[in-house]
């Protein structure tokens, strides 16, 4: 429930800072097409329809900072594909999309500060259905939220009091309303700095943490 759709990769290594898109179909390889020139990141992709294939990450923009991107890719018969269409997802301020579904909904992060990640700006979860974006809610005095992957119902990411890349986070579920839920309360007290990064269509959700290692009972 966790990979990507069938007979499709994406680059997670990086060349000259710039990330491609291969398909594997009955053993044979096509590709790799490059998605960008510029510093780039591919980070999901999504069968929408038969022929077109969309790819969602960030792209750096003309005033060079990072911004959420979509990339569709054109299948042809034959098995070959290419970049058809890129789109700019959020623009004029720093924002990635991490994650999409078949059915074309996208979330990632965007901030106000230039950078992402920068203690002086809030760092804001969003999401985009039907060709709108909304902004997730955080929860009272947080100032952080990303959100990292979704299903048809919800979004799984995290929140935290500051937008700091080591600040304390808690994992985090957003519903179809956007209603915020902490997962804390999943965890015992051992466990800190949760994330939650994946979840499937039945809301398995996957994560990662820090645990207090007390040694053997």
């Amino acid at each position: 429930e966790f990979a990507l759709p069938t007979n499709w990769e994406i680059a997670r290594v990086e060349i000259g800072g710039k990330k491609a898109a291969w398909r594997v179909t009955a053993g044979s390889v096509f590709g790799p097409v490059l998605l960008s020139w510029t510093d780039s990141a591919a980070n999901d992709v999504a069968s929408l329809a038969s022929s077109v294939n969309r790819v969602v990450g960030e792209e750096t923009g003309a005033n060079g900072i990072p911004v959420a991107t979509s990339w569709d890719l054109d299948v042809q018969p034959s098995g070959t594909f290419s970049v058809v269409e890129s789109t700019i997802l959020v623009a004029d301020q720093w924002s990635r999309a991490n994650a999409i579904t078949e059915a074309g909904d996208i979330t990632g992060i965007l901030s106000d500060g230039a950078t992402g990640h920068d203690v002086d700006w809030p760092d804001t979860a969003f999401v985009i259905r039907d060709a709108s974006l909304e902004l997730l809610p955080a929860g009272k005095r947080n100032r952080y939220s990303v959100g990292r992957d979704l299903n048809d119902a919800d979004i799984v990411g995290a929140i935290g009091l500051v937008s700091g890349p080591s600040s304390p986070r808690n994992a985090a579920r957003w519903n179809s309303r956007n209603k915020l839920e902490d997962l804390t309360s999943h965890f015992g007290e051992s466990w800190s700095y949760t994330q939650a990064s994946g979840i499937n269509s039945q809301g398995d959700i996957v994560g990662f943490g820090s645990i207090v290692d007390n040694g053997p009972p």
